[in-house]
């Protein structure tokens, strides 16, 4: 099926302004049409919602979020996460940045507004259903335990073609996201 495993190997760096609140993020987003993203909102809706079309089905999108503000908007609290989005800008699971060290055998934490360059492996097995974002600092190898691991049907999400590709946003407060690789 079209749904076969895939990595991404795509190295995500931030340099925000020198303040102590940040911009909203970005995320890496996969969706039907180019034309729909025109009427994505800006600040926590990152480009790809907005509160009509929030949280509907027939969105047929998903994403994974590197989100460094806080916003009640969203319901989250975290200034500092990933998450996986399917339809709506509110995660189905989201975790704190971080990362797990095989070295030591423990998490340690990331953050994503810092100009640290970090590498991000998002995964689909097609077969199990099974979705992993993983995430590390850019010299360390891919570490064994992904930050998020959700159970997803995304037949029931994609459609027949589905275009790929990085969306963001800012507010207020603007800040630099940049793709390496």
């Amino acid at each position: 099926d079209y749904y076969a495993s895939r990595g991404l190997g795509d190295v995500y760096k931030r340099q925000p302004e020198e303040r102590t609140s940040y911009g909203q993020g970005m995320a890496f987003v996969v969706f039907p049409s180019i034309v729909d993203l025109r009427y994505g909102a800006a600040t926590s809706y990152l480009g790809l919602f907005n509160r009509g079309n929030d949280n509907k089905t027939e969105n047929h999108i998903l994403a994974v979020e590197l989100d460094t503000n806080a916003s009640s908007e969203a319901l989250e609290e975290s200034d500092n996460h990933v998450g996986i989005d399917v339809n709506s800008i509110v995660s189905v699971e989201s975790k704190d940045a971080s990362y797990f060290d095989d070295t030591v055998g423990m998490n340690r934490s990331l953050v994503l507004a810092s100009k640290q360059r970090i590498r991000i492996w998002i995964e689909y097995d097609g077969e199990n259903r099974l979705l992993n974002v993983t995430l590390a600092p850019l010299e360390t190898p891919k570490p064994r335990l992904p930050l998020l691991s959700r159970s997803i049907d995304l037949s029931k999400i994609f459609k027949e073609q589905m275009f790929f590709g990085f969306a963001g946003s800012t507010g207020t407060i603007r800040s630099h996201q940049y793709i390496l690789g």
